[in-house]
């Protein structure tokens, strides 16, 4: 046979399954969202900085879990995450919280796929909610007053004398330190945030 002919051989093709690739085998059908959430916070707490914790945690027990918590992990889908998003908006979340919430489950759910648990993930097929911006509604002279009045009691007086103040984000007050104070110059440095 000369150099130019061509040999036809047989084409045969190998079915890869999970195993041989590696990875592991499908959810176990029983294995529930909420439970793997569960796992999963409890995997990456040592990846992860605390507050990125706190805040996935915040997200999987307040919202994610109360509303597909209880969908089995193997048959979650697309039409899902909308009824999440639907009971989301129902409830009056913001846009912004739901994005939030969707971010962490999709987070969550990548892993799950990196291990072959599950063969995608639903989140990213999911349209977002689009965000809305609210309107900031601050107090007017008088209602601080009345705020600043009934506030006179209780123990973080300062800080809420401190926030109408100053302007200071949510976080970054409680992040204060006494070096942070200069009481002669009447001022403060914000470097923190908590």
């Amino acid at each position: 046979m000369s150099c130019c002919q061509k040999m036809r051989y047989p084409l045969r093709l190998h079915a890869w399954t999970a195993n041989d690739r590696g990875l592991l085998e499908r959810a176990p059908g029983d294995l529930t969202l909420s439970s793997f959430l569960s796992q999963w916070l409890d995997s990456i707490r040592p990846t992860v900085a605390s507050t990125s914790h706190r805040s996935y945690s915040r997200d999987v027990m307040l919202y994610i879990q109360p509303t597909v918590g209880g969908v089995k992990l193997a048959r979650l889908g697309v039409h899902h995450i909308k009824s999440m998003y639907a009971q989301f908006a129902e409830a009056g979340k913001s846009t912004a919280m739901q994005r939030k919430a969707g971010v962490t489950l999709g987070v969550a759910l990548q892993q799950g796929v990196n291990e072959g648990l599950i063969s995608f993930n639903p989140v990213r097929m999911t349209k977002k909610p689009k965000h809305k911006a609210t309107e900031i509604r601050p107090l007017d002279c008088e209602q601080v007053q009345k705020l600043l009045s009934v506030a006179t009691t209780d123990r973080l007086y300062a800080l809420y004398a401190l926030a109408i103040d100053s302007g200071a984000r949510e976080g970054e007050l409680p992040g204060l330190q006494w070096q942070c104070v200069d009481l002669v110059g009447s001022a403060i440095v914000i470097t923190k945030n908590l």
